[in-house]
Parts: structure tokens; sequence; C-alpha cells
């Protein structure tokens, strides 16, 4: 285990949902997803503040208002 180097793997949100969304059932299931998503989202933003997070999270490029949208970008 001591050989093994943490690299990390780049992560495309929009090309990745532009894909998955061209197999069959996936956009209704992503879709069915959407109260979980906001809800989850929701949670997330109230716990920030709480946490004392907001500052890091923010240097990281991560913008809460953009949650929902991420989640909703290929129709």
């Amino acid at each position: 285990m001591s050989d093994l180097k943490y690299e990390p793997v780049p992560h495309d949100q929009k090309a990745f949902l532009e894909g998955a969304s061209k197999r069959s059932g996936f956009q209704q299931a992503y879709d069915a997803l959407e109260a979980e998503y906001a809800s989850q989202s929701s949670m997330i933003e109230e716990l920030i503040p709480a946490i004392g997070l907001h500052d890091s999270l923010l240097s990281y490029g991560y913008n809460p208002k953009d949650c929902e949208k991420k989640f909703k970008e290929p129709s």
C-alpha cells in the first residue's frame, strides 16, 4: 500500500452529463432526483457557514448559488 500515490483525475461534469444523457432512461432518472439535489444543496448551504468552511470553499471555486444550475445543465 505504501507504493500507491494519489493522482487526481480531472472530471468535466458538463461533458459527463452530455454523454450520459444519450443513454436511454438517464434523463428521466436524473430529473427524478431533482428534489433530492435541491434538498442536499440547501443543507450544504446551511452547513458551510456553520462549520466555518465558507472562505475555504470559495477559494476552491465553490459557489453554492450555482449548485442547482450544475444539476440542470444539459437538457
